[in-house]
């Protein structure tokens, strides 16, 4: 099956990405995984105020 982000034909597994199902390959998989892991949520105390 092809990976629905690159196109490859390689294995896929399921994946839901901002609320859709993907099927992605190995190496998409783990780059959304480090995509996701890096954008924690920063708590209101860390934000500066709005002006």
């Amino acid at each position: 099956m092809n990976c629905e982000r690159c196109s490859e034909d390689a294995s896929v597994s399921h994946h839901d990405v901002d609320g859709f199902a993907y099927y992605l390959c190995v190496p998409c998989a783990e780059e959304w995984d480090a995509v996701r892991d890096a954008t924690t949520v920063i708590d209101a105390a860390g934000r500066s105020p709005a002006r």
